[in-house]
């Protein structure tokens, strides 16, 4: 029985097996011959990079010796034609210079003189430009010191003719009533002594809901104004409905703060503020809209009080005037004035008419010193000028003959300089190609080294991984093949051919998958090197000795890996075997 054919019909009816096994052994040849050509291919490209670039280098440095030359040349020559012209420059100007401080001389001493009498005129007619400045500046003042005691707050109280006075200033609160129409009325009529019109409610309650604390309740709608004026801007803003601004003493007391829902009455209202300390009613007050206030203290269509703002009247009598015209607009009324708040009115005005006049007498006395100073000082500058005028000429003379002499050492020592530099500079220059050249070499070992040492693990792991599934595939076959080798067993063969049948399928595995392992990484290595058959340094890639071990590899994985599976299918017994089938 002819052991061959009986390979070959084992192949023709498993192809997909032998297929397989096929793929492992050329894939491990193929990595192992485009690993190698890759290796090679990289070790002769930095061979001729390294090559080109000192080539590169050595023409570079004999490029820059000759150029440098060339500029030595050149910047000697130049540096004597500036040193001739230089010299002769110096004397031409030196004498020039000399002619030239003298006519400055008695022409700066006639300018001076000139600005001196300008000086003089300018500031007389600024010390004029000045007073009137100054006294502009203090009616300025004293107009502004008229707005920033509106922040004083309202001075003037329009009560309720039958409103207890006695009891007013001994409680703090109005307690009469009068219609909250006067508001409006008195708004609409021509008066002229007050501004600011803010109608208000008063009222000492109990707080209920906290725990019957007394407060001080004001209501207000916001200021009216005034309908022969042009609006101002509110002394303070309105309450809007639905808010509460709470007084310090009563926000601290009752730990209420801003944004917080209080109840007041029976209705809710949300805190918008909390005062700082006044040191006045106000810590104790709160503050509600006027309508709501008028319904809680069932008040429609009433108030307690007027406030206002007097105007800035320049008479004796301002509260007389104002009560007079007051009652010609609302009778049944009457006028209190707070005097605290009236009095620091009239002081400001007072301190701010004071301060105009002493900022107009020290301006003055300014101006006049300022005068005086800038005389003395054009009157020193004069003499100064000369003096150093005649300085200035004297130091030029040595100047320009010093510079003449710095000039001529400064050319030769640039010379020498010059020189000293280009033989420096071409030592650095081939110092720095030669460690520029070596760190490519060494960069390019390194690299090469690393790239033997992946190749030196990638190509035994692909070669035991083949071998490995090779093994597998060959027990699979063996496995699936007791009952057909009990039955040649049966029939006459020996171990010894059984064992022939496995090995010769296994080298014809590895004689097919050398060459076409060896076709696939030549492929591969000429394409991932980027080089073509045609080129000429092609054939310096391949190596007799790599083809040889790249063509016994295949068989030897092939051999190696079906060695124990076909021993272990040799060696079974055939009665067995086919007891089991």
């Amino acid at each position: 029985m002819n052991l061959w054919r009986l390979t070959l019909r084992e192949i023709s009816h498993r192809r997909l097996h032998f297929g397989l096994g096929l793929i492992s052994v050329s894939a491990a040849v193929s990595v192992y011959i485009s690993t190698t050509i890759l290796l090679r291919d990289k070790s002769l490209r930095d061979e001729d990079a390294l090559v080109r670039m000192e080539r590169q280098q050595k023409e570079q440095i004999a490029e820059d010796q000759a150029t440098r030359a060339q500029a030595l040349q050149k910047r000697r020559m130049e540096l004597e034609n500036k040193l001739g012209a230089l010299r002769s420059r110096l004397r031409t100007e030196f004498a020039a210079k000399r002619g030239e401080l003298s006519a400055q001389l008695g022409k700066r001493q006639i300018e001076l003189e000139g600005d001196l009498r300008e000086t003089q005129e300018i500031l007389r007619a600024s010390l004029k430009e000045r007073e009137f400045a100054v006294a502009k500046a203090g009616a300025e003042l004293q107009d502004a010191m008229r707005k920033i005691t509106k922040g004083l707050g309202f001075n003037i109280l329009i009560l309720p003719r039958d409103q207890d006075l006695n009891r007013f200033h001994l409680e703090g609160v109005a307690t009469a009533v009068m219609p909250e129409a006067l508001v409006t009325k008195l708004a609409g009529s021509k008066i002229v002594t007050v501004n600011h019109l803010l109608p208000v409610v008063t009222r000492r309650i109990k707080w209920p809901e906290r725990d019957n604390l007394e407060v001080v309740l004001i209501g207000t709608r916001g200021e009216v104004p005034l309908a022969h004026r042009d609006p101002k801007k509110p002394l303070i803003d309105a309450v809007p409905k639905g808010v509460m601004i709470v007084g310090h003493t009563v926000g601290r007391r009752l730990g209420i703060k801003a944004g917080q829902e209080v109840e007041l009455l029976g209705r809710e209202f949300k805190v918008a503020k909390v005062h700082g300390e006044r040191g006045s009613m106000d810590d104790s007050s709160i503050w509600l809209n006027l309508g709501e206030a008028q319904e809680l203290l069932k008040m429609q269509n009433v108030i307690n009080a007027i406030l206002a703002l007097e105007c800035n009247c320049a008479t004796v009598d301002r509260v007389g005037e104002i009560r007079a015209e007051i009652a010609g607009i609302l009778p049944g009324t009457q006028i209190i004035e707070r005097g605290s708040q009236a009095l620091a009115r009239a002081e400001a005005r007072n301190k701010a008419k004071a301060q105009a006049d002493a900022d107009l007498e020290q301006a003055a006395a300014n101006a006049r010193k300022t005068l005086e100073e800038q005389q003395r000082t054009a009157q020193a500058t004069l003499a100064a000028q000369k003096t150093a005028n005649e300085e200035t000429l004297a130091a030029q003379s040595q100047r320009d003959a010093a510079t003449l002499k710095i000039h001529e050492d400064k050319n030769a020592e640039l010379i020498t300089s010059q020189r000293k530099g280009d033989v420096i500079a071409l030592k650095q220059e081939r110092k720095n190609a030669d460690a520029l050249l070596q760190n490519e070499r060494n960069s390019r070992d390194i690299l090469r080294d690393q790239n033997h040492r992946f190749a030196d693990i990638l190509i035994p792991l692909v070669v035991a991984a083949s071998a490995l599934w090779v093994g597998l595939l060959t027990y699979g076959n063996a496995r699936r093949r007791q009952a057909e080798v009990g039955i040649l067993r049966a029939i006459g063969l020996n171990t010894g051919q059984v064992l022939g049948l496995f090995l010769g399928k296994a080298l014809l595995l590895g004689l097919l998958g050398a060459a076409l392992g060896l076709v696939a990484g030549l492929t591969m290595g000429l394409a991932m090197g980027n080089r073509g058959i045609e080129e000429a340094r092609t054939l310096q890639l391949f190596e007799a000795r790599q083809l040889l071990i790249a063509a016994s590899l295949a068989p030897v994985i092939a051999m190696l890996g079906s060695w124990l599976p076909a021993i272990l299918a040799a060696r079974q017994d055939p009665a067995v075997v086919l007891q089991e089938e």
